[in-house]
């Protein structure tokens, strides 16, 4: 009952009242009788009047509830509305009813004409017949999660998309209506492909540069090994040049104090002299020769070094790094 009814049918029974306490000067039996539906009406009256403080009660409670409502929707309608992703609500086979700013900027299409278009006519050939599956799953499940399709806009380019669905279920359980979420995953998809070159180029550099650090190593091992041997030939001559350098010396201070000797003596025919003299000689030009290899030695780690050694009048040669030197044939 409306409440302009309800306070008319007061009113009315107020004035019934009134007549009835006019009319209270009649005989016994009548007062009684009146008194008895005065009090009746009066005991309906503020029955009727506790329905109506109750109906008010109500009336301004739904009035809030209607007015916290509308504010919810508005709020509602402008979260959807400035929503940076494309949202759009369907009718179970696909009809959009409703459709924010940024589906309308993805499609490339008004609001007002998205409205009453079918979405599967904004997916790309390739990907309808699969998208036209998945509507039909969505009235078995709950959700749809993401899942990649390509759309074309209208009159426009076409662009990938995030689409996830959820479906929207009346009391009895049916799909009533399907809500869309539509998100541009061009840039992201461009900027991981721009990764995958970018880590398959450093990939390759990676393995360019173990390469060269590869054959570094073994250059480097081989110069080590090099150095080895020369280090090797180096000692080993160095042990023999000392022991071949004490020989001529040893004949020439024998020798030279067998002079000395036999001048303080007076006793040293001219024919002694010379053949002293002369092996003197040798063993200095021995010497000479022993000391020029010893230098040579400056030079073994240098390609190509040739060093002769001498053994009495017979000559040896060397390589730049032997791992055996020749040995002295004599003294």
């Amino acid at each position: 009952m409306h409440i302009s009814d309800l306070t008319a049918q007061i009113q009315a029974m107020q004035q019934r009242i009134a007549l009835l306490q006019q009319d209270s000067g009649a005989g016994t039996q009548q007062q009684t009788v009146a008194a008895q539906a005065l009090e009746e009406l009066q005991t309906s009256l503020e029955e009727l009047r506790a329905v109506e403080e109750a109906l008010i009660e109500q009336n301004m409670l739904l009035l809030a509830a209607h007015e916290e409502l509308a504010t919810h929707q508005q709020r509602y309608q402008e979260l959807f509305d400035g929503a940076p992703d494309g949202y759009v609500v369907t009718t179970p086979s696909g009809i959009i009813q409703e459709a924010n700013q940024a589906a309308s900027r993805l499609l490339n299409m008004s609001r007002a004409e998205l409205l009453g278009k079918p979405l599967p006519l904004f997916v790309a050939e390739i990907d309808r017949a699969q998208f036209r599956g998945r509507l039909s799953e969505l009235r078995a499940v709950e959700r749809i999660e993401d899942h990649e399709v390509h759309f074309q806009a209208w009159r426009g380019d076409a662009f990938s998309a995030g689409l996830s669905a959820t479906p929207v279920r009346d009391r009895a359980g049916h799909v009533a209506a399907i809500r869309w979420s539509i998100r541009d995953v061009t840039a992201q998809r461009q900027a991981e492909e721009q990764i995958r070159s970018l880590n398959a180029e450093l990939e390759q550099r990676v393995a360019e540069r173990t390469a060269e650090l590869e054959v570094a190593n073994r250059q480097k091992d081989e110069l080590l090994s090099k150095a080895e041997d020369a280090l090797k030939t180096r000692d080993t001559f160095l042990t023999i040049a000392s022991h071949e350098l004490k020989t001529p010396l040893t004949s020439l201070i024998g020798y030279v104090y067998l002079l000395q000797q036999s001048l303080e003596r007076g006793q040293e025919s001219r024919e002694q002299a010379q053949a002293a003299l002369q092996v003197i000689m040798q063993q200095s030009q021995r010497l000479d020769q022993l000391i020029e290899i010893m230098l040579d030695l400056v030079h073994l780690q240098q390609d190509d070094i040739s060093i002769w050694f001498t053994c009495n009048r017979m000559i040896f040669r060397s390589s730049s790094a032997p791992s055996i030197l020749p040995t002295w044939c004599g003294r």
